[in-house]
């Protein structure tokens, strides 16, 4: 008996979640229903009603990882890389589309829920997406649709949780990265199950390096061991010189070519099933990349307008007025702007708005101000666009930045004459303040370790190291929750911002013992401390563990020395004033150099400072 109702159930299930299944699904749901009344169980509820009045049945998305929309033709590149998707925008809805961080699990994560990444927190290697956040496709499937996904990386796989609200999940990782070709072949081949109302998610990943077409851009005779790779001139194997850029964008050019018949053959293959009537299809990227324009290579390691500029386009086979519009299309409002797309109402306490009615009438003014961010390993950072405005926070440098985007579009004058002083300020300090408020509200971290096709193609796409190893978990967290090494290598650095809510947990550059007292060894050590503009000091407090008499410390903030004492060992409060530029800027970058230098932990007499509190006042 256990074992019908185990096997009923399952009809009973898509009988309510499937309304345009066969009637004998039905009829069996029925009996089932009364079986399990008699055993004092109920059937599931029926799923929420959509809203009368909808533009659209279905959603298709299509996630190009790794394409920047500056080259695609529709977005005025000079080479036809994509003349499909350049005629999908000519009958669509055409934007400058940003993505929230420059790596995938983080941007991906925050178009699918709604939220920032320091609020979902899938942001770092070993990240997954919390269960309790919300996300499109379990949102979907509670009113009722099919929901199919092929996903061709690993970073956004079951494993770290994105498989959730699917009937069907595909990934598409163990032969490294698939061609486009191969998962349109499959969709196609699936076609008859995208009964209305579903949606259809598809990752393609042909443009992320190592970039392999068939044949690069204008290079005929070209062969694969002439190829060059961002991996090759991060490990010094080849330098970062026009000529290496410019066999790498043949390279990039070529792959964004081939994928680009793939999604005509899609588009057009579908059409001819009959399943894109009614249907809003998205095409749009998780991030760019990198080709030496600030001295870098691949993504996941700066905030620049190269790697959060992605094209977005909507495009439907009817009832879409079509125009180009420049102005920005954040990733965070993709959730609630979709939703009202198929009439469903949106989840109280996102992040993102619902653009959706904005978006019916050309001179769209775009999303307003937007947030971006970026935690992975050593590169952490803050960007805050206030179109044409933007302000640019390297944490790791560590680097104030402002851009006239207007002006200044490739972001090349660093001198901090892009705009006025007063507006920078006032533009950092909402950063700092809305960086805080995220934070203030972010759902309880939780992480996984890749295994499997997973953890190979990860490490064959660059996300581990050369070992195929992500990131070890320890006991130690950082701001975020993020686990800190307690065996930490010589040339290892920790680099993290404090947490003034949470001053127990000192987050420093330096040395951290695994003691779980902040200890810190490194001759040079710094705290980044968000400070508000009527501050006006800091207090370090500690106790000093030296095998010298005393050792010198000076306490520079913003590279400007401000105090220099001999600290003893025992307890110290150091109280430094906070200069007027940090407190306009919101940021204090206090720097810590000892002299002697402090020893390694292991080696004979080591001198440690255990930070017991950091506070503004």
């Amino acid at each position: 008996m256990i074992e019908l109702i185990r096997q009923c159930s399952g009809y009973v299930f898509k009988a309510f979640t499937r309304p345009t299944r066969a009637p004998r699904l039905v009829s069996a749901s029925m009996l089932v229903a009364g079986v399990l009344l008699m055993v004092g169980c109920r059937p599931p509820e029926a799923p929420a009603e959509r809203a009368a009045v909808r533009d659209f049945e279905n959603l298709v998305v299509i996630m190009i990882d790794t394409l920047r929309s500056d080259h695609l033709p529709a977005y005025g590149y000079e080479r036809p890389t994509a003349p499909y998707l350049s005629q999908l925008a000519e009958e669509g809805i055409q934007l400058q589309g940003y993505s929230a961080s420059s790596w995938t699990r983080s941007s991906v994560a925050t178009m699918l829920t709604g939220l920032y990444p320091q609020r979902h927190r899938a942001i770092s290697r070993n990240d997954k997406l919390p269960a309790a956040v919300p996300y499109l496709p379990e949102i979907l499937a509670s009113y009722g649709f099919n929901n199919l996904a092929l996903v061709a990386n690993g970073n956004v796989s079951a494993q770290f949780g994105f498989d959730r609200g699917y009937a069907s999940f595909e990934e598409r990782v163990k032969f490294g990265k698939p061609e486009a070709s191969q998962l349109v072949n499959e969709v196609l081949a699936r076609a008859g199950e995208l009964q209305a109302p579903y949606y259809l998610y598809l990752h393609l990943i042909d443009p992320h390096d190592p970039y392999v077409p068939k044949t690069p851009w204008q290079r005929p005779d070209a062969k694969r061991t002439d190829y060059v790779q961002p991996n090759a001139i991060l490990r010094g194997e080849r330098p970062l010189d026009a000529e290496s850029v410019s066999w790498m964008i043949d390279q990039y050019d070529a792959e964004i070519l081939e994928m680009d018949g793939a999604i005509r053959n899609l588009i057009e293959g579908l059409t001819e099933a009959g399943v894109l009537d009614s249907t809003l299809v998205v095409v749009t990227s998780d991030h760019g990349e990198e080709f030496g324009e600030h001295g870098g290579v691949g993504h996941g390691k700066s905030l620049y307008e190269e790697v959060i500029r992605v094209p977005y386009v909507l495009w439907a086979a009817d009832s879409l007025a079509a125009y180009r519009s420049p102005s920005a299309f954040h990733q965070v409002d993709f959730l609630p702007t979709a939703l009202q797309a198929l009439g469903i109402a949106a989840p109280k306490g996102l992040d993102g708005t619902s653009q959706w009615a904005a978006l019916q009438d050309p001179a769209y003014p775009g999303g307003g101000e937007r947030l971006f961010h970026l935690e992975l390993d050593k590169f952490r950072a803050l960007a805050l666009l206030s179109s044409p405005y933007k302000v640019y926070h390297r944490l790791e440098e560590p680097q104030n930045l402002a851009f006239d985007l207007a002006r200044d579009p490739d972001e090349l004058d660093t001198g901090q004459a892009s705009f006025d002083d007063d507006r920078e300020a006032k533009l950092r300090q909402r950063m700092v303040r809305l960086d805080r408020d995220l934070k203030s509200r972010r759902y309880e971290r939780e992480t996984a370790e890749a295994t499997g096709d997973v953890r190979k193609q990860l490490a064959a796409l660059g996300y581990l190291g050369d070992d195929g190893d992500s990131v070890p978990g320890t006991g130690h967290e950082d701001l975020y929750g993020n686990p800190l090494d307690k065996t930490l290598a010589a040339d290892l650095i920790v680099d993290l911002v404090l947490d003034l809510r949470r001053p127990s947990r000192q987050l420093l550059q330096g040395w951290i013992f695994p003691d779980g007292n902040g200890t810190w060894s490194a001759p040079r050590s710094r705290l980044v401390v968000p400070v508000s503009p009527d501050a006006r000091e800091i207090v370090l407090a500690g106790h000093s563990v030296a095998a010298r008499p005393a050792v010198r410390c000076s306490v520079a903030i913003n590279g400007d020395l401000v105090k220099e004492v001999d600290l003893s060992p025992g307890g110290f409060e150091l109280t430094v004033a906070i200069p007027d530029e940090a407190r306009a800027a919101g940021v204090a970058y206090v720097d810590l150099t000892v002299r002697p230098p402090l020893q390694m932990p292991g080696i004979p007499q080591p001198v440690g400072l255990h930070w017991n509190r950091v506070a503004v006042r």
